[in-house]
């Protein structure tokens, strides 16, 4: 079992806070006067490197924060090796954006009216998704498009809701186990926007030369609060595609129109329900796919070999966790599952109002729960809250998540990413005029480019990157006179700092 790259872009809602004659009051962000922008008062604390029109910034931790088509923020992590590095750099992100906009309420997941009609979102139910998009690298598949990868993968992910699901509150009250279910129609496909797909095919060349690794993009997730949720979704879903790697994974008839299992099983909140019935009469739900998947790694990993032995030690906590909350989900434990899923823990809070009301909660009510659930703002962070208080679902300490803020995963690229950035960083407050970019696979300064195309590489790139480094170096100890020179951007963001 190969160690594998992975990372996730977690897009966030926002109301823009107005104070009028005392009174704090919210609003959505419009096209185009609203645009938000970074503050650069905020980050500046922290030494990131912000451009000059703050709408996106390098962060010291290897990601990146930016503001998609001007109306809402988008936090990428650094690309991470094993799961629960992801989930220390997912939550830090929480705060991350929330630093970066403090003109704004944040909500994680949302699922909401639409900001303008003419933003390129699509539009469902008179609602736009907010979610996450998870990118796995892949080995040696260099064809996504095949009956075997699709088969393999596709029935995967559309049972998987029932453990990544953040839940929703339809306008009739019921609640779904996905808000992001009802975005996707199709089997396999690239768009990202207009027609959603279980299996996104688009192909970037993020890796550079080398030609065995491809970047899988999954947009089919909810963005999770909850830290196993988080976990297990990444964990498990790595597994599953080391078992396809390995020619080891279950494979699943494609006869079976799995989008619409999807959408129909998030409208069961329990995932017991809802059943896909093959051509021979077998019927199985989405815990009984989730089960073979789990019992297929458990075999799989007790032959496989390991690249590492710490990656063969989260493989097994993946696997065990993954078999707890099966069971967990078939005998509706909820003592197990509130602060460790979502879907479950937003129905609890709807459990405990009504008891507190004596009545049943209004649709009103049960959306504005739902909100608040979603809310990342210090202070308002309902879901932090609850983590804290059922203290015994945490898998990371605050200190872990801190450290997550301002330092890099150090056995990814991300770690070169954030060495340059550093170096950057104390140049520009001893030269103003000193500019560089940086992108996922390269840095810049000055004339010269260093590529880190390699998601593995995280030791020594090569001349050119410890050439930049050498010379900033000596730019920061006084030894080299700094000459301002031409920054090129190649890079497709804003990148000028």
């Amino acid at each position: 079992m190969r160690d594998r790259v992975f990372g996730t872009e977690n897009e966030y809602g926002a109301l823009i806070i107005e104070n009028s004659s005392g009174k704090e009051t919210c609003r959505p962000v419009k096209k185009p006067t609203d645009t938000l922008h970074i503050s650069r008062e905020k980050f500046s604390r922290l030494g990131l490197i912000s451009n000059s029109v703050q709408s996106s910034v390098w962060l010291h931790n290897g990601g990146l924060i930016y503001v998609d088509c001007g109306t809402h923020p988008e936090y990428a992590s650094p690309e991470c090796r094993r799961a629960i590095d992801l989930v220390r750099f997912n939550k830090a992100g929480e705060e991350l954006i929330c630093r970066a906009f403090p003109q704004c309420k944040i909500f994680k997941d949302n699922c909401a009216p639409p900001i303008d009609l003419d933003y390129t979102e699509v539009v469902v139910d008179g609602l736009v998704s907010y979610g996450c998009h998870e990118s796995y690298l892949v080995f040696g598949i260099e064809d996504f498009n095949t009956e075997g990868f699709i088969g393999s993968l596709a029935p995967f992910l559309a049972s998987r809701q029932i453990i990544d699901g953040s839940g929703f509150v339809d306008d009739g009250g019921n609640v779904h186990l996905s808000q992001r279910a009802k975005f996707i129609y199709t089997l396999a496909g690239s768009n990202t926007l207009n027609s959603r797909s279980i299996i996104n095919l688009r192909k970037e060349d993020l890796t550079g030369t080398r030609t065995d690794l491809r970047r899988l993009h999954l947009i089919v997730g909810d963005a999770n609060l909850m830290e196993t949720a988080i976990f297990l979704k990444v964990g498990s879903t790595q597994l599953v595609l080391s078992m396809i790697e390995d020619g080891y994974a279950p494979r699943f008839d494609l006869c079976v129109n799995w989008p619409m299992f999807l959408r129909e099983m998030s409208r069961n909140a329990y995932g017991k329900a809802t059943v896909v019935v093959f051509p021979n009469g077998d019927r199985f739900s989405a815990l009984d796919i989730q089960w073979i998947y789990c019992q297929a790694a458990r075999k799989y990993l007790s032959f496989t070999d390991f690249e590492s032995e710490e990656s063969e030690h989260e493989a097994k906590i993946v696997c065990r966790m993954w078999e707890d909350a099966i069971d967990a989900l078939w005998s509706n434990d909820m003592n197990w599952l509130v602060g460790r899923l979502d879907h479950a823990t937003l129905r609890y809070l709807f459990m405990v109002e009504e008891k507190r009301a004596g009545a049943h909660l209004s649709v009103d009510r049960k959306k504005m729960i739902s909100q608040n659930y979603r809310k990342v703002n210090k202070g308002e962070n309902m879901s932090k809250l609850l983590a804290k208080k059922l203290g015994h679902t945490r898998l990371l300490t605050d200190a872990q998540i801190a450290d997550a803020l301002v330092n890099p995963p150090k056995n990814t690229r991300a770690a070169l990413r954030a060495r340059f950035l550093r170096a950057l960083s104390v140049a520009q407050k001893k030269h103003p005029s000193i500019s560089g970019a940086v992108g996922w696979s390269a840095v810049v300064f000055g004339k010269n480019t260093a590529n880190i195309n390699d998601p593995l590489c995280f030791i020594d790139p090569g001349h050119g990157f410890n050439g930049i480094l050498e010379e900033l170096g000596k730019i920061n100890s006084g030894e080299l006179t700094h000459k301002p020179q031409m920054t090129h951007n190649d890079f497709g963001y804003p990148l000028e700092v």
